[in-house]
């Protein structure tokens, strides 16, 4: 139930019972400016009149005096239910003060939620927004552009990519029933803690964008399924055994967030974990991982993962433990079928290239340069790639295996039928028989 404003508006002049009160105050949206356009009838005999409002029952302030028209346009400058309160004036003398709630704003949510994202267009530059259709002059929210409306409530705003979307916002003044708040690659700064989401948040995106978001993974609603503030100032701590049951994405990296704990320790659900470029420490084995594990991303952290490449999930796209003190062994035929992408680099890990033909035939990256592999583990892998030549479908896939590795073997020539590990590298790199197979780029250290 509303509380009443806590005390009488603020400068109140004498009122005089004999002065009648302003009638009929009503409340809409104005169509021109967005702002909630208030409307009465003339009183008689009165020179102007005095506009107060108060916000989720709190005290009561001044919006404008010395009003001469029976119509006032007030921008509402944060989330909240609004009372607005007129007097009309005669010089010193005062009526009664007529008063309204702000209610049937808008046709399809609670007006709380409308206000909300009004609130929103303001504090971010709404009018200078690249796209803005339909914001703050349609009272149905869920034409305003970027909006999803669902059972009656406001549950998704997704701004993303517009660089014209702008200042400063807090989480804890986003409508209650939001569920998915997604603005990456925008200019905006969004403030707040975890602990500032709605109970219904399921996806914050907030990625490449000013925003500094504190807070612990274990402050996170029970419902949240993906957490995304990449390459922002915001600062996360805690445990991946303090994730949601239902977390799938939890994305961090290039932030000065701090996580640790044990691969074990993920979600069953979890299908992408990015803490490249934090404080973070994590450890496990590659056996750990989820079923549905699609990427992995620790790289420049000061995890220690190990295991066999044979143990990753069939699921797994993406991963990337470069400068990380991981050790992994196996073999590029144990890669599974799905796999894009292998970044080893600067580990402690030795990879061959395995006995059978390699089933992860639309790979486009393999790094395993700085580490320290000998002649025979590199010439192992460049064999298996030149076996594998005609399989690989990427356009131009590429391997890396410098840095402080040994030199592949042979002299770096065209061979008719290549026999050193240089001669398959030249023939990878230029297929100057016209065979017809993508051509790979390879880094290699030079003898």
């Amino acid at each position: 139930m509303l509380r009443s404003p806590v005390s009488s508006p603020i400068g109140s002049p004498i009122i005089s019972p004999w002065f009648h009160a302003p009638a009929s105050l009503s409340a809409a949206i104005d169509e021109v400016s967005g702002g909630i356009l208030l409307t009465w009838d003339e009183v008689t005999g009165a020179d102007s009149y005095n506009v107060y409002y108060a916000v989720d029952g709190g005290v009561w302030q001044s919006a404008a005096t010395g009003v001469t028209d029976t119509s006032y346009t007030y921008m509402p400058t944060q989330a909240g239910i609004y009372r607005f309160g007129v007097r009309a004036v005669h010089g010193s003398i005062a009526s009664a003060m007529t008063t309204i709630v702000a209610s049937g704003l808008f046709n399809d949510v609670p007006d709380s939620e409308g206000i909300a994202l009004m609130a929103f267009y303001e504090a971010t530059n709404g009018d200078n927004w690249t796209t803005n259709t339909n914001w703050m002059v349609d009272s149905t929210v869920g034409n305003w552009f970027g909006v999803t409306v669902s059972g009656g409530h406001v549950t998704q705003l997704d701004l993303s990519s517009d660089a014209n979307v702008s200042g400063t916002f807090a989480l804890a003044d986003l409508p209650a029933s939001m569920e998915q708040l997604i603005l990456y690659n925008t200019s905006s700064t969004i403030t707040g803690a975890l602990s500032d989401l709605p109970a219904s948040m399921l996806y914050l995106h907030l990625g490449s964008t000013s925003s500094t978001i504190t807070g612990s993974l274990a402050d996170l609603p029970a419902s949240m399924e993906q957490l995304i503030l990449y390459n922002t100032s915001s600062t996360i701590t805690g445990a991946l055994s303090d994730l949601p049951a239902s977390m799938l994405y939890l994305y961090l990296y290039n932030t000065s967030s701090t996580i640790t704990g044990s691969l074990a320790d993920l979600p069953a659900s979890m299908a992408r974990l990015y803490l490249y470029n934090t404080s973070s420490t994590i450890t496990g084995s590659l056996a750990d991982l989820p079923a549905s594990m699609a990427r992995l991303y620790l790289g420049s952290t000061s995890s220690t993962i190990t295991g066999s490449l044979a143990d990753l999930p069939a699921s797994i796209l993406y991963l990337h433990l470069y400068n990380t003190s991981s050790t992994i062994t196996g073999s590029l035929s144990d890669l599974p079928a799905s796999m894009l992408y292998l970044h080893l680099g600067s580990t402690s890990s030795t990879i061959t290239g395995g006995a059978t033909a390699v089933s992860a035939t639309g790979i486009i990256f393999i790094i395993t340069e700085n580490c320290s592999e000998d002649q025979a583990t590199v010439n192992d892998v460049i064999d298996r790639i030149y076996a594998d030549r005609a399989l690989f479908t990427y356009a131009a896939p590429s391997l890396d295996i410098g840095g402080n590795n040994a030199a592949p073997s042979g002299i770096y020539q065209y061979a008719a039928t290549p026999s050193t590990a240089l001669e398959k590298v030249y023939a990878l790199k230029n297929d100057d028989d016209l065979e017809g197979f993508n051509k790979w780029d390879i880094t290699y250290t030079l003898p």
